[in-house]
């Protein structure tokens, strides 16, 4: 029974560190994530190659920081424009279940964002819809470092995935949060391509008026913030209404500033391929003013180069218009026909998407009804585990109360049962004791006697030991004054031969001494593999510095409140002939910024501007300056 309760008493705190375990990260690892951080948004691809070269030494990394790597990793493959695939659907959910409870709001915020990114890619529209929502609600727009410029993007792919759907007013509300979002994180360009977005959602609602304000407003703002070839892009949307209304010259100036500034068009004048519904928007511009060989030239050429439903309907139509115009009515009817039946086409491939949409909402719905299915079983799985932990954790408490008790109710008897042996025992010896006193009393008696007759003797022999043990305590002390003597020459003389070692170093080759050294061939073999100083390899360096070199070691510390912790140690390794690269990978930094470090730490040092190669001999001279003063 009393084995039992100490190990449950034991087991208790084993199982808190098991539950309450966990790593650190190599802050040259986190250093990393930072960088890559830094280069997402101009540089994702540099980004990328970084949280690789991590997640390959991912077994000595957290779980946290592991998911942390693979959530920016996700991120850099997104800004690749990356087409996203059902395994990317898998990588996304495993990194919304982790951050759902764990990261910052801006990690929570982008791992459901990515979700919504992979969802829409995947075609499951009203399942991004949710991830995007989700992503939204775990912004903290109250806290200083909210990630607005991601805020912004959540709330454009939103309304793109209602733009596709068809839901063209709820496209416009997540436009409007977008646009303030991209004004917050001071991405005006973001903003207004969100506000710029509008103009087709208002085409598609009949609502030509307002897609024209929208797009003046849009493109000013543009041309005023710098971006005149964003803007030019724009002016697509409006030509064939401005043609329709009958402003035949504001639409032949947009024409040629989307022509000169889109940066959509060849050398050869051809436009990049998937705008090539700019053809019918040319045509159909001569067909209005009448220049009908130029509008054939386009509308053929729309037929020609656009190979979809809408490219061949458009071209088709812009021909029958035109044979139509021209009283040509056999022509006019063979396109009117060849685009009616494109027409069908159209038609056949919309309903076609209407019911991939409806499928989609099913399938939503079925997701759903899973969804809260697994969190159910979640919630039921985690109240089992909380009712075992606490029935554990009484039954571990019950237990170690009966064996404290059990202990202390033993421990009592022992003591008890030790204290009675205890008297006996000393009831024994005292009555022992008590018998010899008695038959050395009459010894003592006797003896005192004949001490009483020894007494006039014994102080003669008394005096004569004093005067001998005062005569040795002098010749002790004396003794100890020529061993503190001997040790202040000795030295002295370890000071001297110190002094002739550093002078054989400065008159011979000091690198090639170096590395006799044990320490000095530990230190170039860590730097050259790339690995950093740890506090045990920086010992040996120091007491070096202090025995051998106690001139430099002085120097510096009389100005180590001048310099970094970077710079000191930087000083050090340089008097110790160690090249940039070893000097770097010693203490975990890039080369570019040893270099500018030793520089500005010798204008701390002598108040001199000198290069690199100056400032290593400058620190190397050190001692020699300041061993040539001392004799002086």
């Amino acid at each position: 029974m009393k084995r039992l309760g100490y190990v449950l008493v034991a087991a208790l705190p084993l199982v808190l560190c098991l539950l309450l375990g966990g790593c650190g990260d190599n802050p040259r690892a986190t250093a990393l994530l930072t960088r890559a951080d830094s280069l997402m948004a101009g540089r994702p691809d540099s980004a990328l190659l970084i949280l690789d070269s991590l997640l390959t030494d991912s077994d000595r990394l957290s779980t946290h920081f592991v998911m942390q790597c693979r959530l920016r990793r996700l991120n850099a493959i997104n800004k690749l424009d990356t087409v996203f695939t059902t395994a990317h659907v898998v990588q996304a959910r495993i990194l919304a279940a982790h951050f759902d409870n764990h990261g910052t709001s801006n990690e929570q915020m982008l791992a459901y964002y990515l979700l919504g990114r992979t969802f829409a890619d995947a075609g499951e529209a009203p399942q991004a819809i949710n991830a995007y929502n989700e992503a939204a609600n775990r912004a903290d727009t109250t806290a200083t470092d909210c990630d607005y410029k991601t805020l912004c993007r959540v709330y454009t792919q939103m309304a793109n995935v209602f733009y596709q759907q068809g839901l063209y007013r709820e496209d416009l509300n997540n436009l409007d949060q977008a646009v303030d979002f991209g004004y917050l994180a001071s991405d005006t360009l973001a903003a207004l391509l969100a506000y710029g977005q509008k103009m087709g959602a208002y085409r598609l609602m009949l609502k030509p008026d307002s897609m024209l304000i929208v797009c003046d407003t849009v493109c000013n703002k543009l041309c005023n913030a710098g971006y005149p070839v964003v803007a030019a892009g724009m002016l697509n949307y409006p030509i064939r209404y401005l043609l329709d209304i009958g402003k035949i010259a504001l639409a032949h100036q947009y024409l040629e500033i989307y022509e000169k500034e889109s940066g959509y068009f060849d050398k050869n004048h051809e436009i990049a391929s998937g705008r090539e519904i700019y053809y019918y928007t040319k045509g159909y511009y001569y067909l209005k003013i009448c220049q009908y060989d130029s509008a054939e030239y386009f509308f053929r050429k729309e037929l020609a180069t656009g190979k979809d439903f809408n490219n061949q309907n458009a071209g088709s139509r812009g021909l029958a218009l035109l044979f139509q115009q021209t009283h040509k009515p056999d022509s006019a009817a063979k396109y009117a026909l060849y685009s009616y039946e494109m027409n069908d086409s159209v038609y056949a491939q919309k309903a076609t998407e209407e019911v991939a949409k409806t499928k989609a909402m099913y399938d939503y719905t079925r997701y759903e009804h899973e969804a809260q299915q697994s969190k159910l079983q979640a919630v039921l799985a985690q109240l089992r585990f909380v009712i075992t932990a606490v029935i554990a954790v009484l039954i571990l408490t019950f237990a170690a109360i009966l064996a404290y008790r059990y202990r202390r109710v033993q421990k009592k008897r022992k003591e008890e049962k030790l204290h009675y042996q205890r008297l006996l025992e000393t009831y024994r010896r005292t009555e022992q004791e008590l018998l010899e006193l008695r038959a050395h009393q009459e010894q003592f008696s006797r003896m005192a006697v004949e001490r009483q007759e020894a007494l006039a003797h014994q102080q003669h022999t008394t005096q004569e030991l004093n005067r001998l043990r005062q005569s040795e305590q002098m010749l002790t002390e004396l003794i100890s004054q020529k061993e503190q003597e001997l040790e202040r020459l000795d030295a002295e003389l370890a000071q001297y031969r110190r002094k002739d070692e550093l002078m054989a170093v400065a008159s011979s080759d000091e690198e090639s001494l170096l590395r006799v050294l044990p320490f000095y061939q530990s230190l170039l073999r860590t730097t050259d593999q790339g690995q950093s100083l740890t506090d045990s390899d920086w010992k040996p360096i120091h007491k070096f510095f202090k025995e051998r070199l106690p001139q430099f070691h002085q120097f510096m510390s009389d100005n180590r409140h001048a310099l970094t912790d970077y710079e000191y140690k930087m000083c050090l390794l340089v008097r110790l002939y160690l090249k940039p690269k070893n000097i770097s990978n010693a203490l975990g930094l890039d080369a570019s910024y040893v270099t500018r470090v030793r520089r500005s730490m010798v204008k701390k040092l002598f108040g001199v501007d000198a290069n690199s190669k100056e400032a290593d001999m400058l620190v190397r001279q050190i001692d020699r300056i300041k061993a040539e003063k001392t004799a002086d």
